[in-house]
This record gives C-alpha cells, sequence and structure tokens, in this order.
C-alpha cells in the first residue's frame, strides 16, 4: 500500500488535531517524536498487538465451531472512550 507524503501528513494533522497533542517536532532537519508522541506510539504498537490477536483469536474460535453446530459468532467493536496518557 503506498500513500503520498502529504496524504500521510494531512492523517497526521488530524490524529493530533483529535488528540489535541503534537505527535512530531518538525523542523528542517527533520522529524522527531514528541514525548507524547513516543508514549502514544508505544501505546498504539501495544494495542496492535492486542488487536492482532483476538483476530486470531477469533479466526481460531470460529475455524473449531463444526458446521453442523447450530452457533453464531458475535464480535462487537468497541471505541475506547477516553484515555489519558500521563
Amino acid at each position: 500500500m503506498f500513500l503520498s507524503t502529504q496524504v500521510v501528513s494531512q492523517h497526521i494533522q488530524k490524529l493530533e488535531a483529535e488528540l489535541k497533542e503534537t505527535l512530531f517536532v518538525r523542523t528542517k532537519s527533520g522529524v522527531t517524536l514528541t514525548d507524547y508522541g513516543r508514549d502514544f506510539f508505544e501505546l498504539a504498537s501495544a494495542w496492535s498487538v492486542l488487536y492482532k490477536d483476538a483476530l486470531r483469536n477469533i479466526e481460531e474460535a470460529y475455524n473449531d465451531i463444526s458446521s453442523n453446530d447450530l452457533a453464531k459468532l458475535t464480535v462487537i467493536h468497541a471505541d475506547i472512550l477516553a484515555y489519558q496518557l500521563g
């Protein structure tokens, strides 16, 4: 999947606006993460692992359901209502 630099920048700006925090320090020589950005990255990385594990567990549970079973697998996606780094 390819995204242009402009598209990535727009997504980052939207995320920063939503979080009401700056994730990156932008200078002429490059970009670095802010302290908040580092914390957010660590949290997002942990959530990504949990999400992938959940998908794998759901797939395994689905595969374990016999076609003769009258079963329904329901997955509920719940948004995180609030989380404050601090």
